[in-house]
Order: structure tokens, then sequence, then C-alpha cells
């Protein structure tokens, strides 16, 4: 026990540095020693993949333990490695079949990420179709909103945003919410979450406060951001850094409004880190010379 334990722990440290490199490295010799976290140690190594020198070093030096990998997890990781390499057509000829094996709901969620990133709604639409009937209706309207994002479809995207929060709302599900902003971002979806926790004083209080303040941020929506700095969630500083939004262009950990500063000055949850870090790996890719 100790030792899975440590070896989360050395993985939450990586992550929150950003050295994919290693974070790819450690997820990959852990999907065999730690069977009960499979899908943690597969997401972090599909984040670790995004970067092209992290892709080409695991494809070339541990192509036989991606091998040993479940064939779901082996489907995603060959399609994200073709996306890093920029064999974009690849790679979506491979996501685009619903996988007939056993279900996995965050394999399911991560085949309909890849393809949006890659630009292909409609396919993605296509495999929501099939899978939808298995999952929750809250996760598969979650997924139409990041759908109908990637459409250019926002009014469709705010509805069914409207609609979620409707839904019989607890502090994971506010979190649920959250991640899907941070990775599709929406300013009017978060302002109505905003207003109608501001309207529900006894739930506001259950959410993370900081994980608010950086959706907000995300949203291009300051203003509300601000409103909810709670210094019980500053991991060190006497305050939140005074900024209006986040720079998802650098890696620098000493610029105050950098994704790294951030994720290592105030207390975020493992799952927002992971948006954080996926949303400021893809964007910086797109602005390299043929991204």
């Amino acid at each position: 026990e100790k030792l899975e334990l440590t070896a989360v722990n050395y993985h939450d440290a990586l992550l929150s540095l950003n050295r994919m490199n290693r974070l790819a490295e450690h997820s990959l010799a852990m999907v065999n020693r730690d069977p009960d976290r499979t899908a943690l140690w597969v997401k972090s190594l599909l984040l670790g993949l995004s970067v092209p020198e992290v892709a080409e070093t695991i494809q070339s030096e541990r192509g036989d333990a991606l091998e040993l990998l479940p064939e779901f997890a082996r489907l995603l990781i060959r399609a994200q490695i073709l996306q890093t390499q920029g064999k974009e057509k690849a790679a979506r000829r491979s996501l685009r079949e619903p996988f007939r094996g056993p279900w996995n709901l965050q394999y399911i969620q991560e085949q309909i990420a890849l393809l949006l990133r890659l630009g292909a709604p409609g396919e993605a639409s296509n495999l929501l179709g099939y899978y939808g009937p298995g999952l929750r209706i809250a996760e598969s309207m979650a997924q139409q909103y990041l759908i109908n994002l990637a459409s250019n479809d926002e009014w469709g995207a705010q509805s069914v945003f409207r609609g979620l929060l409707r839904k019989d709302l607890s502090a994971q599900r506010i979190l649920r919410l959250q991640l899907l902003l941070i990775r599709a971002p929406n300013r009017e979806c978060f302002l109505q979450l905003h207003r109608m926790l501001q309207a529900d004083a006894q739930l506001a209080e259950q959410v993370n406060g900081a994980v608010m303040w950086a959706t907000g941020l995300v949203c291009n929506a300051p203003v509300e951001a601000k409103t909810w700095q709670r210094d019980e969630h500053l991991i060190y500083g006497d305050g939140y850094p005074a900024i209006d939004q986040l720079d998802f262009m650098t890696a620098r950990m000493d610029l105050k409004n950098s994704v790294i500063h951030i994720i290592n000055r105030v207390d975020l949850p493992r799952g927002v880190i992971w948006e954080l870090l996926a949303r400021m790996n893809q964007q910086r890719q797109l602005e390299l010379p043929g991204g």
C-alpha cells in the first residue's frame, strides 16, 4: 500500500512540475504494477504523449511495453502518437469506429476528446450516438456540450449546459462542469454556473473556490472569478496572484500568470491540473512551426 501511495504522490509531483517525459515513463511502468488504477496511468500517459519529444522517445524505447496495454488503451495511445507526429488523417481513421470490446468511461471520454482535437466533431458525434445509450444522461450531455462547441454551435452548447445545471447538483458534479469549461471555455456558461452558485449559499460553500477562480480566468470572466478566491486553498503565498487571465503559451514557473505557477501556488484537484496542462500543451504545440 505504501508503494502504491508513493507512486501516486510521485505521479502528482511530476504532473505539477510538467515533467512530461518522466510522467509518461512512470505512468507506463505503473500500468502493470497497479492495475486498480490503470485508467489513471493511461490518462497521464496520453497527456505525456501529447508532447512530440516524449512521444518519440516512448515509441522508440518502450514500444514493447505499449503493446502490453489493454486493447482500448492501445487504440488511444496509437492515435495520440499519430496526432503528435502530425499524422492527423491516420489518427482520425483509427478513432472513428467505436470500440467493440468492454467499455471504460474514461477511455470513451478520451476517444471523443481526441477526435475533437483532430477537428472531427461529426465523427465524435457518431461515436456518442453509439456509446450514448450506455452512459449516464449527464455524461452524455457533457459530451454533447463539447461536441457542440467544437462544431461552433455556441447556442446549442449553452442550451446543453443549462440542462446540466438543472440536474441534482453536488460539489462533485459541479467539478465535472468546471472541467468541461476548462476544456472547452465559454464565458456565458461560466456565468450561468457562477450565478446559480451565488444564489445557493449552501452549495457554494461546498465548492472549491480555487477551481471556480481558475475556471473563471480560463472563461474570460476575471471579475466574477475573483469573488471565489479563498485563502484556504493557497499552497504558499499570502494571496492569489493579481492576474486576469492564464498564459497557456509559457511553461515558466516564475511567471505569475503561467499555468505551472498557478498549479504550484494554488491547491487544485488532479483532474483540474490535467485539464490545464492538456490545454497548455495543446496550445503550445499549435504555435510551433507546422503546428
